[in-house]
């Protein structure tokens, strides 16, 4: 093995002990305050918000035009080229929340919510505050400073439920709790990437920064056309369901979203500048990809196959006024599993030169989901929207998987049989916990038998994995030694 591979695996292996352990910490976090939050506020606090985010996720995503990836992925760009991207990354930033000022008003009167003015112009100041992070994170990350971004992601992970709680069950702010709660995250976190990574400003000039202003559209075209596909959803939710229905909506989906979010999120922090840096070598392109995939799925598929088992008995025991929430639940946790291991192929995409490529892909895919959405929500209501995530959009991703084997040269069988010891062992945690179902507490109340199902999924999807699948686990044992070994 070469000496840059090995020290990239070096790299690899730290970023993920850092950021691992900081996902794991927001995730224990997120996890206690979500159930306090949702006793406290009920569907309805978060119905508004909701709302709110349908409008303020687009401006969100165009707010740095993908300056922070181009930064990632261009290592050639000068210092004075960065200053010049920073300074534009702040401009997007103070557009965005002007925009977001502008827009406010007209938001409310489509839903025909008032307070939906205020919400918008205070959540979209979180633009301008993020905007000042989105370049020193972005150079952190192509430097491979895991540990430096961890602790950014740790305060994040730590300020926003906090401040969430304290707003809710202190100050009884309703939705405002969890405005304030995002914006107060976004000033403690810029502030604190600012101290971390010092980066000057310059006036920006079109003629230095026309290859990066290239890729960052697209980078925005994918992100638009992203915004369509993930948004709609609840758009539609909120003019056919109401306050109450899109809260209920909002709340599985951000319930549901979790184990993929979380760990997929520690990939995509992790992985693009690894890609960057082999984006000439499809040997290892391969190889990063396919541990990567098998690991993230080794994780969030039993997660999302167990959630779908336990919510509604958690609800129904716990969390009574979420009820409408269940089935959608347990539809969005299944549909994760699949949304868990995508987000690495776009990202491999765009650093391989096949942004462009993928940017018609998701104009296409953000075409389609609308129509797949409003077609489940005519004939099954709200969980109509979660069936169209679990059975259309797979299908609509077959494109991107497509194009970025074919440029890397990888067999569709050796994708799939990486995420084979994960999809079996969850299956016989299934068929173990509904054989428990039936014939050990078929008349347990519903808080026992969520306790009683989480322990016996677990147990089961361990062995199984001892049992059935122990080569792989030896294998990844030796692929992780070798890299700490760098």
């Amino acid at each position: 093995m070469s000496s840059a591979s090995t020290n990239l695996d070096k790299s690899l292996m730290h970023g993920v002990a850092w950021t691992a352990a900081v996902q794991w910490l927001t995730q224990i976090l997120s996890w206690s305050a979500t159930p306090i939050l949702w006793a406290v506020l009920g569907p309805a606090n978060y119905g508004i918000v909701a709302m709110a985010m349908v409008f303020t996720m687009f401006i969100e995503m165009a707010s740095d035009f993908g300056m922070a990836q181009a930064v990632v992925k261009h290592h050639e760009l000068t210092p004075h080229q960065i200053a010049q991207v920073n300074s534009l990354c702040v401009l997007f930033g103070l557009a965005g929340w002007a925009i977001g000022c502008a827009t406010a008003y007209p938001i409310a009167l489509i839903y025909d919510v008032p307070a939906l003015t205020a919400v918008v112009v205070v959540s979209s100041s979180s633009f301008l505050f993020s905007a000042f992070r989105s370049v020193p994170l972005a150079l952190m990350q192509r430097d491979l400073q895991f540990k430096e971004i961890a602790r950014n992601q740790a305060v994040n992970g730590t300020v926003q439920p906090a401040a969430m709680i304290l707003f809710a069950v202190v100050f009884r702010l309703g939705y405002w709790s969890l405005v304030f709660g995002a914006v107060l995250a976004a000033m403690v976190t810029s502030w604190l990437a600012v101290r971390m990574r010092p980066t000057p400003f310059a006036w920006p000039r079109l003629a230095d920064l026309r290859g990066v202003l290239s890729f960052g559209s697209h980078m925005i075209g994918m992100r638009f056309s992203y915004y369509l596909t993930t948004a709609s959803d609840l758009f539609i939710a909120g003019k056919l369901f109401g306050i109450a229905g899109v809260g209920a909506y909002q709340g599985a989906l951000n319930i549901a979203a979790m184990p993929a979010e979380k760990i997929s999120g520690l990939a995509m922090r992790v992985m693009p500048p690894i890609i960057s840096a082999v984006q000439h070598d499809a040997r290892q392109l391969r190889r990063y990809i396919l541990a990567f995939t098998e690991i993230v799925s080794l994780v969030t598929v039993p997660a999302g196959v167990g959630l779908a088992l336990v919510a509604a008995d958690i609800l129904n025991a716990w969390l009574p006024d979420w009820a409408p929430a269940i089935v959608p639940l347990q539809v969005l946790a299944l549909a994760g599993i699949q949304r868990s291991t995508l987000p690495i192929i776009p990202s491999t995409a765009a650093m391989i030169g096949l942004s462009r490529v993928s940017m018609r892909i998701s104009v296409w895919c953000s075409v389609l989901m609308p129509i797949a959405f409003v077609v489940g929500a005519w004939y099954w209501d709200i969980a109509g929207l979660a069936y169209a995530w679990l059975f259309v959009y797979p299908i609509f991703c077959v494109p991107y998987y497509v194009v970025v084997f074919r440029q890397i040269e990888m067999p569709t069988g050796t994708f799939l049989r990486s995420l084979l010891p994960a999809v079996t062992s969850a299956a016989l945690m299934a068929a173990a916990v509904l054989l428990a179902h039936h014939f050990v507490y078929p008349t347990a109340t519903p808080g026992i038998r969520a306790i009683a199902d989480a322990a016996i999924g677990a147990a089961t999807y361990g062995l199984a994995l001892i049992t059935f699948h122990r080569g792989r686990l030896v294998a990844m044992k030796d692929f992780y030694r070798t890299m700490r070994s760098a």
